[in-house]
């Protein structure tokens, strides 16, 4: 939409805003609002908190099938705060109970016979963000050494709860997501750029997740010592990943991707050793391990202009 601009002083240009969108967010007279230069733009950000804007939507699961979960999820993602749930039997309703679960912040409420609503009860602060994306960051970790560990050791009866344990990595992966749509950073590219990288973090932990389900269900009960190896390496990127979010530097950057071409390089040698592809199992397992990388590899590529866009403001200051 288009607006006119008026000159209202000597030196003061005024644009209105439409009332649609003031009634929408709740905007009032005396009401705070920040103006951010973005790219050439001017973006207008509300205060959210002293401005609430509550979003409602519904959903009947019984059209929606096997994408009921995905589909509750995606909403709770999007930042809507209230759900209304149709569904029409009592395996559908269990259904909701369950993603409920994973959804940090909503309980059930208004329960009745073939609907429910999902709502949230504990509102997410601005102050939420970091210390959630530290903890993925700590379960997905956790995970990676205590996995490496038990191979090495043969504890293969402790690999069924690292299994379970990527459960809380998707809980809070959701929740950060539902934040940046919600609430969000203040830069348009880092909410953007963060958004994929919290993606791909739940993902490389998905894949961490069925590379063990693999070797539970197959019964694997040994792994080549040039297979562990590369998982080694794997973790050791996904550790140097996080220390470029927490830290950047150029130089832990180029450590970064010289490691995981080492450890594609690694796999790809093994792909020829006729002793290792002897067996399917080592195949899959190291299709696996050459994902974790290339999952880790792109989330730089999202890193990267968040860390660039970051240092040139600190040099134009």
């Amino acid at each position: 939409m288009k607006r006119k601009v008026s000159q209202i002083g000597p030196a003061t240009l005024m644009v209105s805003l439409p009332a649609k969108w003031l009634r929408q967010h709740n905007v009032k007279k005396g009401d705070e609002m920040e103006i951010l230069e973005q790219q050439g733009g001017l973006f207008l950000r509300i205060d959210s908190k002293s401005n609430p804007e509550i979003l409602k939507t519904s959903i009947d699961i019984h059209k929606l099938g096997n994408l009921a979960k995905r589909a509750m999820g995606a909403l709770y993602k999007a930042g809507y705060d209230e759900i209304e749930v149709f569904f029409q039997s009592e395996k559908e309703f269990k259904i909701v109970q369950i993603t409920s679960e994973d959804l940090i912040g909503f309980e059930i409420i208004n329960q009745r016979k073939s609907s429910c609503t999902l709502k949230e009860l504990s509102s997410i602060s601005d102050v939420d963000f970091n210390n959630i994306l530290n903890r993925i960051f700590f379960l997905q970790l956790s995970i990676a050494d205590d996995a490496l560990g038990a191979i090495k050791d043969d504890n293969w009866g402790m690999l069924p709860s690292l299994v379970q344990r990527d459960d809380s990595v998707n809980r809070f992966a959701n929740y950060c997501r539902r934040f940046l749509n919600k609430v969000g950073h203040k830069d348009r590219i880092t909410n953007t750029m963060m958004y994929y990288i919290v993606n791909e973090l739940e993902n490389t932990g998905d894949i961490y997740k069925e590379f063990l389900e693999y070797v539970v269900t197959n019964k694997i009960q040994k792994i080549d010592k040039k297979i562990i190896d590369v998982l080694e390496l794997d973790n050791k990127l996904l550790r140097l990943f996080y220390s470029l979010v927490s830290n950047y530097s150029n130089d832990k950057a180029i450590d970064y991707t010289n490691l995981r071409t080492r450890i594609k390089k690694n796999v790809l040698d093994l792909y020829d050793d006729n002793q290792i592809t002897k067996s399917k199992h080592n195949i899959i397992l190291l299709n696996f391990l050459l994902a974790i990388s290339e999952k880790l590899i792109e989330m730089l590529s999202a890193l990267l202009p968040i860390r660039v866009a970051e240092e040139n403001l600190i040099e134009k200051k």
